[in-house]
C-alpha cells in the first residue's frame, strides 16, 4: 500500500471524450497545464490499441513527472510500466491486483459507505467516489449519490478520496468542501476550447478555496503555511506535494520601481510618472522582472530551506498576468506540485513548485513553476 498524497485535480483521458483531438495531445496539453496524475480510460478500442496508447502517455507523463494510473487493465498497467491502476467493482478484485501489481498505486470504485470501508481494509491506495452529480462520460448504474454522502464517506475513511461524476469547475470548491482530496472533471475539461486554461482556472479555484473565502489582508498570510518546521531545520522530506503555502508581505516602493527601471529597464512606464500616463497602463508600473525580484525575497525567505537548499536549474512558464503598481502589497502562494527523490543521488531530491505571486485585491500578477533541489534530511 502506498502512502499517498493527491492534488487537488485528478485528470481523466477517455479518447471517446477528447474531440478531434488525438489522445496523446489532451495528455500532453494537461500534463503541460500541471497536472500531476493521470488516468487513462479508454473502453471501445482493442487490447493492442490501449496498449499503445499507453505505452505513448507513459513517456508523455514520465517526462512531465506525472503519475500515470491505467483504467481497468492491471496487466496494461504494467506492461506500460504506469504508476497504478484503477479499478471498478466488477473488475479484478482488489486482493488479486495486488499480487499484481504490488508497490504500485491501486484506485477503487465506489458508490456507498460500505464499498469505501471495505475498499481501504483491502488495502487501496485511494478510492474513487461518485458519481456525485451524475455524468454524462460513463454509465455506471447508479443514481447522483450527493455531497451529503460524500460528507458520510470522508467521515468513514482516511484514504484519499477522488470524487468524479458532473463535477466542472462551477461546482468543484463544493466537492472539495464535502471532504474530496482530489476531483476528476472530465468533459467540462476535455471539451473546452483551451483545456489547459480551464485547469489552470480549477488549480486556482482550490488555492482560493483554501481561505475561508474572504477578502484578507495579505499581511496575515505570512502564517498560512503547512510547513511543520521552520527553514533552519527544513529538508526535502517536508515538502509534500499538494500542499499549499502563503507567505507576504513586501511593498511596491515607488522609488524602488524608478531605480530598478532606470538601471535595467529604461522604458517609459517603468522610469516616468508622467509619459506612464499615456501609456496603456495609465501610470507608472513595476518591470515584471522587479516584481520577480520581489517574489524571490518572499520565496527565499519563508519557502527555501536555509539548511538543505542546493540551488535551481531555472523555472518554466513564467506568466506576467496584471500590471503591478507602486503602492500594491504583495504576497506570494506557493504549490508544492511534485517530490521525487534523486535516483542517482539518494542525499538529494527535486522539488517542484507552481509560485503565484498577488495583489491586495488577492489578484494574481505573476506566476510560475520553480524547480529546487534540496538535500535529505541527515541520518542520525
Amino acid at each position: 500500500m502506498v502512502t499517498l498524497t493527491l492534488p487537488p485535480f485528478y485528470a481523466v483521458v477517455d479518447p471517446e471524450h477528447v474531440g478531434s483531438r488525438a489522445p496523446e495531445t489532451a495528455v500532453r496539453e494537461l500534463t503541460r497545464a500541471g497536472v500531476r496524475i493521470l488516468q487513462l480510460r479508454v473502453k471501445s478500442a482493442t487490447a493492442a490499441e490501449f496498449f499503445r496508447l499507453a505505452v505513448a502517455s507513459r513517456a508523455i507523463t514520465r517526462a512531465a513527472g506525472c503519475r500515470l494510473i491505467i483504467n481497468d487493465r492491471a496487466d496494461i498497467a504494467l506492461a506500460c510500466d504506469a504508476d497504478g491502476v484503477h479499478l471498478g467493482q466488477e473488475d479484478l478484485t482488489l486482493a488479486a491486483a495486488r499480487k499484481l501489481m504490488g508497490a504500485k498505486i491501486i484506485g477503487i470504485s465506489t458508490h456507498d459507505e460500505e464499498q469505501a470501508i471495505a475498499a481501504e481494509a483491502g488495502g487501496a491506495d485511494y478510492i474513487g467516489f461518485g458519481p456525485v452529480f451524475g455524468t454524462s462520460t460513463k454509465e455506471t448504474g447508479y443514481s447522483a449519490r450527493g455531497l451529503g454522502m460524500l460528507r458520510a464517506v470522508r467521515a468513514r475513511v482516511r484514504v484519499p478520496i477522488v470524487a468524479i461524476g458532473g463535477i466542472t469547475e462551477d461546482n468543484v470548491a463544493d466537492v472539495w468542501s464535502a471532504g474530496a482530496d482530489s476531483a476528476a472533471i472530465i468533459s467540462d475539461v476535455l471539451r473546452a476550447a483551451d483545456p489547459a486554461a480551464k485547469v489552470a482556472r480549477i488549480l486556482h479555484r482550490h488555492s482560493s478555496s483554501s481561505s475561508s473565502g474572504k477578502r484578507t489582508d495579505p499581511r496575515e498570510s505570512m502564517n498560512r503555511s503547512n510547513f511543520t518546521v521552520p527553514p533552519e531545520n527544513r529538508y526535502f522530506e517536508d515538502y509534500v506535494a499538494g500542499a499549499v503555502h502563503e507567505f507576504g508581505s513586501i511593498a511596491v516602493e515607488e522609488e524602488e520601481v524608478l531605480a530598478f527601471g532606470r538601471r535595467f529597464v529604461p522604458l517609459p512606464y517603468h522610469i516616468d510618472p508622467e509619459a506612464a500616463k499615456d501609456s496603456i497602463y495609465g501610470k507608472l508600473i513595476a518591470s515584471g522582472w522587479h516584481t520577480a525580484g520581489l517574489m524571490m525575497r518572499l520565496y527565499t525567505e519563508h519557502y527555501l530551506s536555509r539548511v538543505a537548499n542546493l540551488g535551481s536549474p531555472g523555472c518554466d512558464e513564467l506568466r506576467w498576468v496584471k500590471p503591478v503598481f507602486p503602492g500594491d502589497e504583495l504576497s506570494v502562494r506557493v504549490t508544492v506540485l511534485e517530490t521525487r527523490r534523486s535516483e542517482s543521488r539518494p542525499d538529494r531530491g527535486i522539488v517542484r513548485s507552481f509560485i503565484e505571486v498577488l495583489n491586495q485585491d488577492r489578484e494574481v500578477v505573476m506566476s510560475l513553476k520553480m524547480v529546487n533541489f534540496v538535500r535529505t534530511r541527515p541520518l542520525k
